[in-house]
Protein backbone atom coordinates (compact mmCIF):
# COMPACT_ATOMS: atom_id res chain seq x y z
CA UNK A 1 0.00 0.00 0.00
CA UNK A 2 1.19 3.72 -0.93
CA UNK A 3 1.88 6.35 1.83
CA UNK A 4 -0.73 8.25 2.81
CA UNK A 5 -0.63 11.94 1.53
CA UNK A 6 -0.09 14.45 4.18
CA UNK A 7 -2.55 17.41 3.25
CA UNK A 8 -1.04 20.58 3.96
CA UNK A 9 -3.41 23.64 5.50
CA UNK A 10 -4.16 26.61 3.30
CA UNK A 11 -5.09 29.97 3.54
CA UNK A 12 -7.46 30.22 1.05
CA UNK A 13 -8.65 27.70 -1.75
CA UNK A 14 -10.09 29.35 -5.15
CA UNK A 15 -12.06 26.71 -7.03
CA UNK A 16 -13.83 26.48 -9.92
CA UNK A 17 -15.88 23.77 -11.77
CA UNK A 18 -16.00 23.14 -15.83
CA UNK A 19 -19.18 21.21 -17.21
CA UNK A 20 -19.01 19.79 -20.55
CA UNK A 21 -21.70 18.74 -22.77
CA UNK A 22 -21.33 16.74 -25.59
CA UNK A 23 -17.67 18.14 -25.64
CA UNK A 24 -18.89 22.10 -25.36
CA UNK A 25 -17.60 23.57 -22.53
CA UNK A 26 -20.70 25.51 -20.93
CA UNK A 27 -19.50 26.56 -17.64
CA UNK A 28 -19.85 30.41 -18.26
CA UNK A 29 -23.51 29.32 -18.84
CA UNK A 30 -24.21 27.55 -15.49
CA UNK A 31 -26.63 29.07 -13.04
CA UNK A 32 -28.01 27.73 -9.61
CA UNK A 33 -26.21 24.85 -7.74
CA UNK A 34 -24.59 21.68 -9.14
CA UNK A 35 -25.37 18.55 -7.82
CA UNK A 36 -23.48 15.27 -8.19
CA UNK A 37 -24.24 12.27 -6.59
CA UNK A 38 -22.19 9.49 -5.91
CA UNK A 39 -24.22 5.96 -4.09
CA UNK A 40 -22.26 2.79 -3.45
CA UNK A 41 -24.00 0.02 -5.53
CA UNK A 42 -26.25 2.65 -7.75
CA UNK A 43 -25.94 4.99 -10.66
CA UNK A 44 -23.86 8.04 -10.03
CA UNK A 45 -26.34 11.39 -10.78
CA UNK A 46 -25.42 15.00 -11.39
CA UNK A 47 -27.95 18.05 -11.99
CA UNK A 48 -27.17 21.72 -12.95
CA UNK A 49 -29.04 24.37 -14.90
CA UNK A 50 -27.66 25.87 -17.84
CA UNK A 51 -28.61 29.67 -19.25
CA UNK A 52 -29.31 29.19 -22.69
CA UNK A 53 -28.62 32.20 -25.52
CA UNK A 54 -31.12 33.70 -27.49
CA UNK A 55 -32.63 31.87 -30.73
CA UNK A 56 -34.45 28.41 -30.82
CA UNK A 57 -34.72 25.58 -28.37
CA UNK A 58 -34.96 22.34 -28.45
CA UNK A 59 -34.49 20.85 -24.96
CA UNK A 60 -34.81 16.86 -26.74
CA UNK A 61 -31.65 17.97 -28.46
CA UNK A 62 -30.31 17.49 -24.61
CA UNK A 63 -31.25 14.36 -24.17
CA UNK A 64 -28.75 11.51 -24.47
CA UNK A 65 -25.66 13.92 -24.83
CA UNK A 66 -22.40 12.85 -23.12
CA UNK A 67 -21.62 15.30 -20.17
CA UNK A 68 -19.02 15.75 -17.29
CA UNK A 69 -18.49 17.93 -14.35
CA UNK A 70 -15.12 18.92 -13.18
CA UNK A 71 -13.93 19.96 -10.03
CA UNK A 72 -10.78 23.00 -10.35
CA UNK A 73 -8.53 24.22 -7.82
CA UNK A 74 -5.56 26.47 -8.43
CA UNK A 75 -3.06 25.84 -6.22
CA UNK A 76 1.09 27.19 -6.61
CA UNK A 77 0.43 29.34 -9.69
CA UNK A 78 -1.76 26.18 -11.72
CA UNK A 79 -5.80 24.75 -11.86
CA UNK A 80 -5.72 21.50 -11.32
CA UNK A 81 -8.82 19.41 -12.48
CA UNK A 82 -10.55 16.02 -10.90
CA UNK A 83 -13.30 14.66 -12.85
CA UNK A 84 -16.02 14.52 -10.71
CA UNK A 85 -19.06 12.82 -13.18
CA UNK A 86 -19.20 11.13 -16.50
CA UNK A 87 -22.32 10.56 -17.85
CA UNK A 88 -24.74 11.31 -20.44
CA UNK A 89 -28.16 13.86 -19.88
CA UNK A 90 -30.74 11.72 -19.12
CA UNK A 91 -34.00 14.23 -18.77
CA UNK A 92 -33.94 17.94 -20.02
CA UNK A 93 -36.70 20.17 -18.47
CA UNK A 94 -36.71 23.57 -20.04
CA UNK A 95 -38.09 26.87 -18.49
CA UNK A 96 -38.69 29.44 -21.07
CA UNK A 97 -39.75 32.24 -18.90
CA UNK A 98 -36.31 32.53 -18.00
CA UNK A 99 -35.02 30.62 -21.02
CA UNK A 100 -33.13 27.79 -18.70
CA UNK A 101 -32.64 24.15 -19.17
CA UNK A 102 -31.95 21.81 -15.86
CA UNK A 103 -29.84 19.05 -17.08
CA UNK A 104 -30.69 15.31 -14.93
CA UNK A 105 -27.65 13.40 -15.92
CA UNK A 106 -26.66 9.56 -15.08
CA UNK A 107 -23.80 7.13 -15.10
CA UNK A 108 -26.22 4.86 -16.49
CA UNK A 109 -24.79 2.13 -14.32
CA UNK A 110 -27.92 0.10 -14.59
CA UNK A 111 -27.93 -0.19 -18.46
CA UNK A 112 -24.27 -1.01 -18.70
CA UNK A 113 -25.17 -3.71 -16.51
CA UNK A 114 -27.92 -4.84 -18.61
CA UNK A 115 -26.05 -4.90 -21.42
CA UNK A 116 -23.21 -7.93 -20.64
CA UNK A 117 -24.09 -11.22 -20.85
CA UNK A 118 -24.53 -13.43 -17.64
CA UNK A 119 -20.74 -14.61 -18.28
CA UNK A 120 -19.79 -11.07 -18.37
CA UNK A 121 -21.53 -10.44 -15.58
CA UNK A 122 -19.76 -13.41 -13.81
CA UNK A 123 -16.60 -12.53 -14.25
CA UNK A 124 -17.01 -8.96 -12.89
CA UNK A 125 -18.79 -9.39 -9.76
CA UNK A 126 -17.61 -13.06 -8.69
CA UNK A 127 -19.40 -14.62 -5.35
CA UNK A 128 -21.55 -17.50 -5.33
CA UNK A 129 -24.95 -18.11 -6.71
CA UNK A 130 -27.25 -20.84 -7.10
CA UNK A 131 -30.59 -21.76 -8.38
CA UNK A 132 -31.31 -23.59 -5.64
CA UNK A 133 -31.62 -20.02 -3.80
CA UNK A 134 -32.13 -17.84 -6.68
CA UNK A 135 -34.49 -17.76 -9.92
CA UNK A 136 -32.77 -19.14 -13.24
CA UNK A 137 -30.38 -16.80 -14.56
CA UNK A 138 -31.01 -16.96 -18.33
CA UNK A 139 -33.20 -14.22 -19.59
CA UNK A 140 -33.37 -11.93 -16.44
CA UNK A 141 -32.43 -8.62 -15.21
CA UNK A 142 -28.54 -8.52 -14.79
CA UNK A 143 -28.85 -6.12 -12.22
CA UNK A 144 -30.77 -8.15 -10.41
CA UNK A 145 -28.52 -11.07 -10.79
CA UNK A 146 -25.13 -8.92 -10.19
CA UNK A 147 -27.13 -8.13 -6.81
CA UNK A 148 -27.44 -11.80 -5.70
CA UNK A 149 -24.04 -12.74 -6.73
CA UNK A 150 -22.83 -9.94 -4.36
CA UNK A 151 -25.11 -10.52 -1.86
CA UNK A 152 -22.34 -13.42 -1.35
CA UNK A 153 -19.12 -11.06 -1.29
CA UNK A 154 -18.45 -8.17 0.89
CA UNK A 155 -17.81 -5.92 -2.42
CA UNK A 156 -19.60 -2.69 -3.96
CA UNK A 157 -20.44 -2.32 -7.86
CA UNK A 158 -19.29 1.00 -8.84
CA UNK A 159 -18.68 2.70 -11.73
CA UNK A 160 -15.92 5.43 -11.36
CA UNK A 161 -15.87 8.55 -13.17
CA UNK A 162 -13.82 8.20 -16.77
CA UNK A 163 -14.00 4.52 -15.97
CA UNK A 164 -15.23 0.95 -16.06
CA UNK A 165 -17.14 -1.12 -13.96
CA UNK A 166 -15.67 -2.69 -11.12
CA UNK A 167 -15.80 -4.23 -7.94
CA UNK A 168 -14.79 -2.32 -4.84
CA UNK A 169 -13.98 -3.99 -1.64
CA UNK A 170 -16.49 -2.13 1.51
CA UNK A 171 -13.81 -3.23 4.23
CA UNK A 172 -11.95 -0.20 5.33
CA UNK A 173 -8.23 0.04 3.77
CA UNK A 174 -5.32 2.18 4.76
CA UNK A 175 -5.27 5.62 5.10
CA UNK A 176 -5.05 7.51 1.79
CA UNK A 177 -4.81 11.08 3.48
CA UNK A 178 -3.87 12.31 6.39
CA UNK A 179 -5.04 15.75 7.47
CA UNK A 180 -3.59 17.51 10.10
CA UNK A 181 -4.00 20.90 12.32
CA UNK A 182 -5.59 23.68 10.01
CA UNK A 183 -7.04 21.39 7.05
CA UNK A 184 -10.38 22.77 6.31
CA UNK A 185 -12.49 19.29 3.90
Amino acid sequence: AAAPIEIVPRQSILWDVRVMIDGENVSELLTGQIRVELERDGAALAEFTVLLNPGPVNPLAYMGKPCQVFYRDYFAGSWTEELLFEGSVIRPEFEPTDRLIRCDCSDRLQDLLEAMTVEQVDALVGGLWSEDLFEPAAGRNRWDYAQERKSSIPYSLQKPPGGAIEMLPIAGGAPAFVMGDGVTM
